[in-house]
């Protein structure tokens, strides 16, 4: 066989100077093979290269995920924990507001006139801190504000 014989293909020409005897034929045009034959050994030498990175790639990619999702479990239990303590102080200081205002009250009726101005003064300031608790958001409201990214306040 001649050079002018031999097709001008690379294919062609890469499987005749690896003495190839199946490729050879000017007549075979299967590039499948020999495009498979390149895939794999391109997969093969970056196995050899690098072994470990497959493993690495899916061990991140695990590691990400069971973060993500030990975070979100770790924010959610912390949020309700945070979320009871606020709601036991707010009962508590509305508990101690309204004692304050009937004892507020019964002094008004038992004291003089130089107290009453006072009283009055504290009496206007624990109504006002006890209109504040009763309007401070639901939690509905807030998870709302939260998911709409306005935030808490």
């Amino acid at each position: 066989m001649t050079t002018e014989d031999e097709p001008s293909s690379p294919i062609h020409q890469t499987t005749t100077t690896n003495n190839d005897t199946t490729n050879n034929n000017p007549n075979n045009h299967n590039t499948s093979s020999s495009s498979s034959k390149n895939n794999n050994n391109n997969d093969w030498d970056d196995i050899c290269l690098n072994p470990f990175d497959s493993s690495y790639q899916t061990g991140r990619t695990e590691g990400y995920n069971a973060g993500l999702n030990s975070g979100f479990k770790e924010g959610q239990t912390l949020g309700r924990h945070k979320g009871l303590e606020i709601g036991i102080e707010l009962g508590f200081i509305r508990g101690f507001v309204t004692v304050a205002l009937e004892k507020a009250l019964i002094m008004k009726e038992e004291d003089n006139n130089n107290n009453n101005i006072r009283v009055e003064k504290v009496k206007k300031g624990l109504q006002e801190l006890l209109i504040a608790i009763d309007t401070f958001p639901s939690p509905d409201t807030l998870f709302q504000r939260a998911d709409d990214g306005g935030g808490g306040g």
